[in-house]
């Protein structure tokens, strides 16, 4: 399950041979892995318009935040990075999820500095304190993976529905990833009310790709296909996790990555004021090149006659 991290599209990779570089740094820290049968329960922190959904598992933090129903859109990655640098003090692996599970008016990242992000921030650093508070016990997992019979456009992408349940003390916490670019307004909400009546805790998160892209840039999960339609995947994918629930291991590295060839600062925003420099002029300069051949057409005429 690849899920949303901290990064605007100015860390869009610029082709997908870019990708092989991400598994093979991950795949270097397999010999590094310490399995554990150990994690705590999940709590759930409210900061402002935040909600964080926490959980630690063995020596790992894993994070989901959203501010459904308020707009959850990309956050910037020095938000996330101040996030990690913080949490270190704990903990050498956490990670930290963009739900991406509400689409606003307008498609504006979060940047550094404002009161949203310091909501973001604020709530984690809460989480880091409780680390030490947590109490471990037996880790169970169940995950299924649901392929969801809609075209791209209708705001579903390629991979459907994966559902990943963790239970510890009797506690059933339940992610769900939809492979959508964000989710219309209220459609977060009313799943996971839905997915409430089967586990203790639930956040839902989109992958955030963007092969569900019309020309408008908004095709989000939730708009062309109600979530009452979806409900019925929903619950077959819960119950088949719920099913596929045993005794577990786990264990989380972090890798780093170099060489990574991406869109860099800013990248969109100068392409979109190309594309607005061009619109500006086109019309006059388009008028222009038919003034010019209706002028030159009248003497070549004249000339001819």
């Amino acid at each position: 399950m690849v899920a949303h991290g901290c990064a605007t599209h100015d860390f869009n990779l610029v082709s997908e041979s870019e990708i092989q570089k991400l598994v093979d740094a991950v795949n270097q820290t397999r010999d590094l892995l310490e399995y554990t049968g150990i994690a705590c329960r999940s709590t759930r922190i409210a900061e402002g318009t935040v909600s964080l959904l926490y959980q630690r598992i063995g020596d790992t933090l894993l994070m989901v935040s959203t501010r459904s129903p308020d707009k959850t859109e990309d956050l910037d990655f020095c938000i996330g990075h101040a996030i990690l640098c913080e949490g270190h003090r704990k903990t050498s692996h956490i990670g930290f999820v963009d739900a991406h599970n509400c689409i606003g008016d307008e498609i504006a990242a979060i940047r550094p500095g404002t009161r949203t992000a310091h909501e973001y921030f604020t709530a984690a650093c809460q989480a880091f304190d409780q680390w030490d508070k947590m109490d471990t016990a037996a880790l169970s997992v169940g995950y299924a993976h649901v392929p969801l019979p809609y075209p791209r456009t209708s705001g579903i992408g390629d991979i459907g529905l994966q559902v990943l349940i963790i239970e510890v003390s009797g506690q059933k916490t339940a992610y769900l990833l939809l492979d959508g670019n964000n989710m219309a307004s209220g459609a977060r909400e009313e799943i996971r009310d839905e997915v409430l009546t089967m586990v203790d805790e639930a956040e839902i998160m989109t992958t955030d790709t963007h092969v569900v892209n019309t020309i408008s840039g908004k095709n989000p999960v939730g708009l062309r296909v109600p979530p009452a339609i979806l409900m019925p995947y929903i619950d077959d994918g819960v119950t088949k996790a719920l099913d596929d629930l045993s005794p577990a291991t786990a264990a989380g590295s972090t890798a780093s990555c170099e060489g990574i060839v991406i869109f860099g600062s800013d990248s969109i925003a100068q392409l979109a004021s190309i594309v607005n420099t061009i619109l500006i002029y086109i019309i006059p300069i388009s008028g222009g090149m038919l003034l010019l051949a209706v002028v030159l057409s009248v003497i070549a005429y004249m000339a001819l006659s």
